[in-house]
């Protein structure tokens, strides 16, 4: 009973996230159904009038890609429905992140939905998909990666890309995220931009990264450092982009926990309380 209620704690806050997103997906799905049956209609004249085996060809190409597609959305819906992993998990990212998510920003263009709404409703999706598995991952296989736009625009110190030079005066969220890592042992990255975060990604090889940064930024990462595990933690933008930013401290914390799994528990160094 216990596992039951942990598979359904499926609420209507939960699943408005990702709802935009899958909403997009299903009307991708009738889209290509419509098309289908447009070439089925087509193949049919081939074979009758023309060559039956081209015909034949074209109809089995056709009902193969509408399935594979449809049994895709049908997976993920399943995985954002209960938060459990399913086979193919992993195939079922990939295909969102190279395929699914470009043709939904196609479709949500089409019916006037601003870029941003669908790229955040992604990011949820890959957090949530990630999250369907368990992971127990050393802290120094970590890596909190960190915009320079958190810091406060009025420091005349620059940072280097671990902040060991922050004088943790507390003007902006860099003195609490720099106490996080280093209470949770895991590295941290302080960068200008996508480039060279995607830099010390390559060189720093983490197995999993807490990331921080805008809608934009964020995609692009994802998509480069795919099969890399990122949880994605959006900031925010009182003052506009790229200046004085500011991060939501719990779910940084909360993601960089849920990566350590039972390595981190028991660790109580949150700047929260």
């Amino acid at each position: 009973m216990t596992r039951t209620r942990q598979i359904f704690r499926f609420t209507h806050a939960s699943w408005s996230k990702e709802r935009l997103f899958f909403s997009l997906l299903f009307l991708l799905l009738l889209g290509i159904a419509g098309a289908t049956y447009v070439l089925f209609k087509i193949a049919s004249g081939l074979t009758k009038h023309y060559n039956p085996y081209f015909g034949l060809l074209i109809k089995g190409g056709v009902i193969g890609f509408f399935l594979i597609v449809g049994s895709s959305i049908f997976l993920l819906g399943i995985n954002l429905f209960t938060g459990i992993e399913l086979p193919f998990n992993d195939k079922i990212k990939k295909i969102t992140i190279s395929f699914f998510f470009p043709l939904t920003v196609s479709v949500g263009k089409i019916l006037r939905i601003s870029k941003e709404q669908i790229q955040e409703s992604f990011l949820e999706v890959i957090n949530k998909l990630i999250r369907a598995k368990t992971y127990r991952i050393y802290p120094q296989k970590i890596l909190l990666l960190l915009p320079h736009c958190l810091q406060n625009s009025r420091c005349p110190i620059r940072l280097t890309p671990q902040g060991s030079n922050c004088q943790r005066c507390g003007e902006c969220g860099i003195k609490d995220l720099c106490e996080i890592a280093d209470g949770y042992g895991v590295k941290l990255t302080i960068v200008a931009g996508g480039e060279l975060a995607r830099t010390f990604i390559k060189d720093i090889k983490p197995e999993a990264v807490v990331a921080v940064a805008c809608t934009k930024e964020m995609i692009s990462g994802i998509q480069d450092t795919y099969p890399l595990l990122v949880l994605s933690v959006l900031n925010q933008r009182p003052n506009g982009p790229c200046i004085d930013t500011r991060v939501n401290l719990g779910r940084v914390e909360e993601a960089i926990k849920f990566f350590l799994g039972d390595k981190g528990a028991g660790q109580t160094h949150s700047v929260l309380s």
